[in-house]
């Protein structure tokens, strides 16, 4: 009976430790990809400041080829539309880790413009992963999957209207919401054909991103 219960004593120090290391293992991963991110945005400061300096020089050129390089960026954004990759998919045990990081990288995302594109790829990751997983037959995850990447999609939208409002809302953002949306509505109705379960939470995330499209209509007008 002793033996029993110094064994049962260190089981459950062994569970304990290993369940501390699992933390602390996920812990290290969301601080060295918030690390690495800091860094990266900290060069692109630098080298923009570069940059900067060096173009006052040629600001005619630069104009010329800006202007350029918009009209040929809308050309190629009408053209089609490429989600990024999603990752780790939601069926993966450590998918709870990229949750918590996404949320910390978007609270820590105080700059307008830069929190509308951190919204605008989480809602085309999270599109896209629940195409993989309808394709593999996971249709509840997936069906759960596509409608958080509307409540995503909705987020980027409303944060684009308040940098209309303030007059900072570029042409190429509008086109870039408008064409995602049209990529998940392409998606969605995909999803809506190949799924063998009960169609009522994939048409609610349909209505939703029929009430997103209205509302990036108001925006262009």
């Amino acid at each position: 009976m002793g033996n029993y219960c110094v064994l049962f004593k260190e089981m459950k120090i062994i569970k304990l430790l290993l369940t501390s290391g699992a933390l602390l293992f996920g812990f290290s991963i969301i601080c060295i990809s918030l690390y690495q991110e800091h860094c990266h945005s900290d060069k692109n400061k630098k080298e923009a400041f570069f940059i900067f300096g060096q173009a006052s020089a040629m600001a005619e050129e630069a104009t010329l080829s800006a202007e350029a390089t918009q009209s040929a960026s809308l050309t190629a954004v009408k053209s089609d539309y490429y989600l990024p990759y999603p990752g780790i998919l939601p069926d993966h045990p450590l998918y709870w880790l990229k949750m918590l990081r996404d949320k910390i990288k978007l609270g820590l995302t105080s700059d307008p413009q830069n929190r509308f594109k951190r919204l605008l790829l989480y809602a085309d990751k999270r599109i896209g992963a629940a195409e993989v997983l309808v394709k593999g037959r996971k249709f509840d995850l997936g069906s759960s999957t596509a409608i958080k990447s509307e409540k995503y999609l909705e987020q980027a939208v409303q944060q684009l209207g308040q940098l209309e409002e303030k007059g900072k809302a570029t042409a190429i953002m509008k086109e870039q919401v408008k064409n995602s949306t049209a990529k998940h509505n392409q998606i969605l109705e995909k999803i809506k054909q190949e799924t063998d379960m009960d169609k009522g939470t994939i048409n609610q995330t349909l209505d939703l991103n029929s009430k997103i499209k209205k509302e990036i209509s108001s925006l262009a007008n």
